[in-house]
């Protein structure tokens, strides 16, 4: 007969919902430390039960009539090759490739998500019970594994397909807002690494799952409010993601998963930038402090999902999410006078970060023999919050949230132009008044919004921008040649009078900005 238990090294009850090994009982119910179901322990006897079923009637299938598994330990090693060759070897290799396609499908797509976020768009899953299934199954004839290429083949698919149900568990996880998650994700990569430890093949995946695994636990204890294990956990976790990077861009058939290291690495710093942000909170870091994180990641999320045209690149960038936390902390960093930003020479109790972008043309001015070109760099204050206005998203109205200087352009008279004495066919010249007294300070004492928009965002809306007005004003289409704009800076402009009706726009006359975002959202983000 075969000896289950023992053929399977199952030193404990298996979960009936996920499979993993659950850790020893002391009542009549058990949690499972992989996927959180608690049970029944009757039931989970009897799952086990049906795991060994099956192992038998793999056996049964797998060996030649009249001989069990718990025989072939004393029959001649060559024998015991010749079976391996000829039995078991092809219906492992069939099942591990499949498994081994499967994998590596799921570890292309990033395997880590901030908190208030789930992962959307991982590829559906299998059932993890199978996979450890297919490692008992294996396990059960392990003594027919004689030579060291079958000995490496059997680590190799056992290995991989106990990290993939561990990988089903946290594809699962990520999927749901559970609170006790990253704990469980914690448990699950560190049990996958180490089912892959000592596997020269994988020790890319192994330091990925380590890596992963200290994320996992940082996004827990930041979660539980806990400063200092949380900053550890993810100085640690960085090493080990960039390692894997490092060993997976020198491994073609692992190549597939490097966009997505790359996207756990920056999860990894945005998550620091967050958990910095947090701690410095005026009022004390407890859980009314994930508050505008929370919506601040939520709108955050909502642009990625809806991004199309224009924005596709951009609003789907894999480190857009730590761009915003990093210029998030910066801003509560000056607002604890930890460090300083660029602030405008303006009064208010709420600071709205605005992008400076310069817009260099060149128009042809004067007449006949007396026309010649001006270059003129323009200064444009674009609203960092502008994802928050549908129009300027849209295409339908990108001027409502920046410093219209085209719109408000000077008109020259008929002998300025013939004598080629314009200067601009823009007014700018208040916001370069405003930038001139621009300098770094603190935020103290003053509510904050940080950026929701990164620097390639600003350019897009820029371009968007010259774009539209050039279609609605022909005259200046015919005048204007224009050059790339750049963003050159990100400044915060005190403004409003008193919350919670307080006016967000820039006192710059006609170059005002009609709109810097729903006031509703900016409300909620600001820290």
């Amino acid at each position: 007969m075969i000896q289950g238990r023992a053929l399977i090294d199952v030193k404990a009850l298996r979960c009936s919902s996920c499979g993993a090994p659950l850790k020893d009982p002391t009542g009549e119910l058990v949690a499972c430390e992989h996927c959180g179901t608690v049970q029944k322990i009757v039931d989970a006897r009897a799952f086990l039960d049906q795991i060994l079923l099956q192992v038998n009637a793999f056996v049964r299938q797998s060996l030649p009539v009249g001989l069990d598994a718990a025989a072939t330990t004393t029959i001649d090693p060559v024998a015991r090759h010749n079976l391996w060759l000829s039995s078991i070897g092809p219906r492992m290799a069939t099942e591990y490739g499949e498994y081994r396609f499967r994998t590596f499908n799921l570890l292309s797509h990033t395997m880590a998500a901030l908190p208030f976020t789930i992962a959307s768009d991982l590829p559906p899953g299998g059932d993890p019970r199978d996979a450890f299934l297919f490692q008992a199954k294996i396990q059960s004839v392990s003594s027919l594994a004689v030579d060291d290429a079958s000995k490496t083949s059997l680590q190799e698919s056992t290995g991989l397909a106990v990290a993939y149900a561990y990988a089903l568990n946290n594809a699962a996880l990520l999927s749901a807002l559970r609170a006790e998650r990253y704990h469980l994700m914690a448990k699950n990569f560190a049990d996958a690494a180490q089912s892959l430890k000592g596997i020269a093949r994988f020790s890319a995946l192994e330091a990925r799952f380590q890596g992963l695994s200290k994320l996992a636990e940082g996004l827990d204890q930041l979660t539980q409010t806990k400063v200092d294990p949380s900053r550890q956990a993810f100085h640690d976790a960085l090493p080990a993601l960039s390692l894997s990077r490092e060993l997976i861009s020198k491994d073609f058939d692992l190549a597939v998963m490097l966009q997505a290291v790359d996207e756990e690495i920056s999860l990894t710093r945005a998550s620091a930038y967050m958990l910095e942000a947090l701690a410095l909170d005026p009022q004390g870091f407890t859980a009314g402090s994930f508050l505008p994180f929370q919506a601040l990641l939520g709108v955050l999320v909502q642009h990625r999902q809806m991004a199309s045209g224009l924005w596709q690149r951009t609003l789907r960038a894999g480190d857009r999410q730590e761009r915003v936390l990093q210029m998030a902390m910066d801003a509560r960093r000056a607002q604890a006078q930890a460090a300083a930003v660029k602030v405008a020479p303006t009064v208010g109790p709420v600071a709205v970060p605005f992008w400076v972008v310069e817009v260099p043309y060149s128009f042809q001015t004067g007449a006949a023999w007396r026309k010649h070109a001006v270059e003129v760099a323009e200064a444009v204050l674009l609203a960092a919050t502008f994802p928050l206005d549908q129009g300027a998203m849209n295409g339908a109205d990108p001027a409502a949230v920046l410093t219209d200087v085209f719109s408000a352009r000077e008109r020259a008279g008929l002998m300025a132009r013939i004598g080629g004495r314009e200067t601009a066919i823009s007014a700018g010249g208040p916001v370069q008044g405003l930038l001139r007294g621009t300098g770094p300070r603190p935020l103290s004492g003053m509510r904050v919004v940080p950026p929701i928009s990164t620097h390639d965002d600003a350019l897009v809306l820029a371009q968007s921008y010259i774009e539209v007005s050039r279609r609605n004003d022909p005259s200046l289409d015919h005048q204007l040649k224009l050059s790339s704009p750049r963003v050159i800076d990100l400044v915060y402009v005190p403004l409003g009078a008193s919350p919670p009706g307080y006016p967000l726009i820039p006192p710059l006359g006609p170059l005002s900005p009609r709109s810097v975002g729903d006031p509703t959202w900016l409300t909620r983000l600001s820290l």
